[in-house]
């Protein structure tokens, strides 16, 4: 790493790993205050982190800030006051499933942020605790998906896998799903192209 200034380079790196900042070999040669605009980027981000698992562990485990945001008509009659229009009630409501969805996502990262403080205490390691957290949320797509082709594979047959098994000439019971309507037209298929 090259600095402008010989004399900053060990002090600056040295502060810079304290907290867990590497400059990379090959990076654009820094001067003074760049250094330190990241260094304070460095500090900030490790009390933010420090900050909030304090507050959300420690003092308020049950404070968070959705609790006091106001609703989405709260906010439009404060801007606009009176009644709602037709023409702002569609914005409204695509506002509403917005809040929705940023809540369920905030509860999702504290619920991360949660499992990740536990894996850290039980290991020690910030980086290992990541990593587990890594291959949890890994294996609990994969559950999602599991269950996601479970759900559509009971799903009834479609109309067009029912008219396919009729030109086929098959029986077929009328609750068959769509997996059992593929595996029979899988089959058929077989015993027709084996005894042609």
């Amino acid at each position: 790493m090259k600095f402008e200034n010989k004399e900053m380079d060990k002090e600056i790196l040295d502060r810079l790993a304290d907290y867990g900042v590497f400059i990379r070999n090959k990076a654009p040669q820094l001067n003074k205050e760049k250094a330190l605009v990241l260094l304070g980027e460095a500090m900030l981000e490790k009390f933010v982190k420090e900050f909030v698992s304090l507050w959300k562990n420690e003092l308020f485990p049950g404070c968070l800030l959705t609790d006091y945001e106001a609703s989405s008509e709260e906010v439009h009659e404060w801007i606009h006051g009176g009644d709602l229009q037709p023409d702002c009630k569609s914005s409204l409501n695509n506002c509403k499933e917005v809040v929705k969805m940023e809540s369920n996502i905030q509860d999702k990262l504290g619920s991360y942020l949660e499992l990740f403080e536990q894996l850290k205490q039980k290991t020690g390691d910030d980086k290992i605790a990541l990593s587990l957290i890594t291959e949890i949320s890994k294996d609990r797509r994969m559950e999602e998906i599991r269950q996601e082709k479970e759900a559509k594979n009971a799903e009834p047959a479609t109309e067009r896998q029912k008219k396919f098994m009729k030109k086929l000439g098959m029986d077929f019971p009328k609750n068959a799903t769509k997996k059992e309507a593929s595996v029979m037209i899988d089959e058929e298929l077989s015993r027709n192209g084996n005894g042609e």
